[in-house]
């Protein structure tokens, strides 16, 4: 399809293509809200939801990813370990009732092995 001595990346089609997906991913992180401070591509940065949410700590492809903790609109927080955007890991979930959940997340979910605790 392509001359053997012609890059793929230097066809045109390909680098309309790539600009295209790279332009809606950048605009699909900006509709949820935007980073207001650091690296929230790849680093440590502070990311503002619409909703009123915020998130700081570590990002992997513009997802918390690693340790961080954010506040939810309704006053409810989440301070612990993250992957790919869900809570996974060690964490603490605390709700706007004082209620405090420690123990293992397993993708946003509490994981049923028992080790946890619920405060009150």
């Amino acid at each position: 399809m392509f001359p053997a001595d012609q890059k793929i990346n230097n066809h045109p089609k390909i680098r309309l293509t790539i600009f295209i997906l790279a332009f809606l991913i950048w605009t699909g992180t900006e509709m949820n809200g935007q980073c207001v401070a650091g690296n929230c591509s790849g680093g440590k940065g502070t990311y503002l939801f619409k909703d009123g949410s915020s998130y700081g700590g570590s990002f992997k492809n513009y997802f918390p990813h690693g340790y961080g903790k954010i506040k939810y609109k309704n006053g409810n927080t989440y301070e612990g370990y993250w992957e790919r955007g869900k809570k996974h890991g060690e964490g603490i979930l605390t709700y706007k009732n004082g209620s405090v959940y420690r123990g293992s997340f397993l993708q946003m979910s509490y994981q049923d092995r028992n080790d946890g605790i619920f405060q009150r």
